[in-house]
């Protein structure tokens, strides 16, 4: 399912502005860009879900992460082959 991250630029009447933003499905989209509404971000469920939590991770986090993996693999492939 893809979602789009929409936003609106509004004058605040003291010379500055605000801005209005949401989630939104592809078939109202039109409908927003329509209004003056522009696209921010293009959402797919799982992978940009995953792409965000994986870039707000640090350097040894993610070491750790792919130790872990690499590990259990391995473990389960010398497992299997009886070594």
């Amino acid at each position: 399912m893809i979602k789009y991250q929409i936003r609106l630029d509004k004058p605040d009447g003291f010379g500055g502005s605000t801005s209005e933003t949401k989630k939104i499905k592809k078939s109202k989209l039109k409908l927003y860009k329509n209004q003056g509404w522009y696209i921010v971000s293009k959402e797919y469920f799982i992978i940009t879900h995953s792409s965000v939590w994986w870039r707000s991770l640090n350097t040894n986090q993610r070491i750790s992460i792919i130790g872990i993996i690499v590990a259990s693999i391995t473990a389960i492939i010398i497992d299997n082959t009886g070594c």
